[in-house]
């Protein structure tokens, strides 16, 4: 909602804002095919546990009260990581290992897959044994502006198959 409201304002300032205000609802809508998927049938819908890795070596995941950890929640999964007291903490692996996600999602360029797979530790986790990682443009996942919409399309779609 903050980056729709900042685009308004952009426009206010450039002179451009009906321009803003149509991009801002259209962007609303397509926000608006993602809800009953992932935050209006949440009494229906299972919520998939998900971390979201932004590094390694140390391993950095989102936490709670992150713009990132808005993005999933919009895609209806449950971030593992929310209680974090900071936006971004780091994480241990044996952490990672107790929590072990249904689903990773990955900023690209972080780690590769096959990494994930040759290595025996990330091995133990049920998203890589079940090959249920997504690799996200990290402009696309970590950038607050009209691609944001895109994030939680993506992931939205990846953890619930539509």
């Amino acid at each position: 909602a903050d980056v729709l409201d900042a685009l308004v304002k952009l426009g206010e300032i450039t002179g451009k804002k009906r321009r803003a205000e149509q991009l801002a609802a259209r962007l609303r809508n397509r926000l608006g095919g993602s809800q009953p998927r992932s935050l209006g049938l949440t009494s229906v819908l299972r919520r998939p546990k998900a971390l979201t890795i932004i590094g390694n070596k140390p391993l950095i995941v989102v936490g709670g009260g992150s713009f990132i950890g808005d993005i999933m929640r919009y895609a209806g999964v449950s971030n593992l990581a929310e209680r974090a007291r900071i936006a971004y903490p780091q994480y241990g692996f044996e952490q990672l290992l107790s929590d072990n996600p249904d689903l990773l999602i990955v900023a690209k360029g972080v780690i590769e897959e096959r990494e994930m797979a040759s290595d025996s530790n990330w091995r133990r986790l049920s998203a890589v044994k079940n090959k249920n990682i997504i690799f996200v443009d990290a402009d696309v996942l970590s950038r607050p502006g009209p691609r944001v919409v895109e994030a939680i399309e993506t992931i939205s779609r990846f953890a619930h198959g539509r």
